[in-house]
């Protein structure tokens, strides 16, 4: 899917969807991309000490829709929370057409925050949402 062209891409057309191709998808405003890292020690299997990838991590301003506070508290709730696929996907500045897309399989949600209430200040009220990872593949 990745489109190479001779000039970069803006990076504020996005979308990001949760579940599989043509499931719903929720606005943010951020989305950290972790760093991708390689791991050359050469050790097979999962390494109980080593040092899980950093998060997927999606911002938004606060509109009173509850959907991502309910996807973290689903997962707070149940004994096991069942893992999602959530794919960013870069858009064209049309926004129409993806033009890249980021795949993480197996994400379950770690931790919900909110910015500061501060009654001093007019800032917009910030929802963030953090989601640990098993794989990611681009395309």
């Amino acid at each position: 899917m990745a489109l190479a062209r001779d000039r970069p891409y803006s990076s504020c057309n996005f979308r990001v969807r949760f579940g599989g191709p043509g499931s719903g998808s929720i606005g943010f405003n951020v989305v950290e991309l972790p760093p991708f890292e390689i791991d050359r020690s050469g050790r097979k299997g999962l390494d109980p000490s080593a040092q899980p990838p950093a998060p997927l991590v999606l911002s938004r301003g606060f509109d009173g829709s509850l959907a991502v506070y309910e996807l973290w508290n689903k997962a707070r709730r149940a004994a096991r929370s069942t893992a999602r696929t959530v794919t960013v996907e870069l858009l064209d500045e049309d926004r129409r057409s993806p033009v890249a897309a980021w795949v993480f399989r197996g994400c379950r949600p770690l931790r919900i925050r909110y910015s500061p209430l501060d009654a001093q200040a007019s800032a917009v009220l910030l929802e963030t949402l953090e989601l640990s990872y098993e794989e990611m593949e681009m395309s």
